[in-house]
């Protein structure tokens, strides 16, 4: 799963709030991130471009089920 926390916690560490980025990006793709959906690749581009900051501060992967079967040819090696 995806998660937004490290964009929350990059917002309040340089005062910006959520509805700052509704400038750059429409209220649908900010309440997608505020529920930890995906948005596309553009989206964070955008964010990373405005905030001058990495991929990891806007996302992070947690992984969900330790019982999902990794995808052929994703297997850890």
């Amino acid at each position: 799963m995806i998660s937004y926390e490290p964009l929350i916690k990059t917002l309040q560490e340089r005062g910006i709030k959520r509805s700052d980025l509704r400038q750059h990006m429409s209220s649908a793709t900010i309440a997608k991130l505020a529920n930890n959906e995906f948005v596309s690749l553009k989206t964070i581009d955008t964010i990373c471009r405005l905030l001058h900051c990495r991929v990891d501060e806007v996302i992070v992967y947690i992984e969900e089920n330790e019982n999902d079967e990794p995808m052929e040819g994703n297997e850890p090696t």
